[in-house]
């Protein structure tokens, strides 16, 4: 828990959003990009925060997938071209849709 995530800015500026970070691996947003997708490996947790484009914003943090300690460790992800989150497992062997 010694991380944490920020949004670094075009102008240099950088905004802290949140600390008790263990591992940040996976990063994505919606295609509509209202949706920012987060994966902090060591909480076996995928979520999902609401995301304005203009600021940079986020807040509204949800968990909408959660592992089990013995399935896997979430590691990185993607979107698909029909919005679909791919998540790859860590050691696990898998990849979830």
């Amino acid at each position: 828990h010694q991380g944490s995530l920020y949004t670094l800015f075009s102008d240099l500026s950088v905004v802290k959003h949140f600390d008790q970070v263990d591992i940040s691996n996976g990063l994505d947003w919606s295609l509509d990009h209202k949706t920012f997708f987060y994966i902090d490996s060591l909480s076996y947790s995928v979520d999902a925060f609401d995301y304005d484009l203009q600021t940079g914003k986020i807040d509204n943090r949800r968990s909408i997938y959660r592992l089990e300690k013995e399935e896997s460790i979430p590691d990185g992800m993607c979107i698909d071209t029909e919005g679909k989150l791919w998540v790859a497992c860590y050691d696990g062997g898998r990849v979830i849709r």
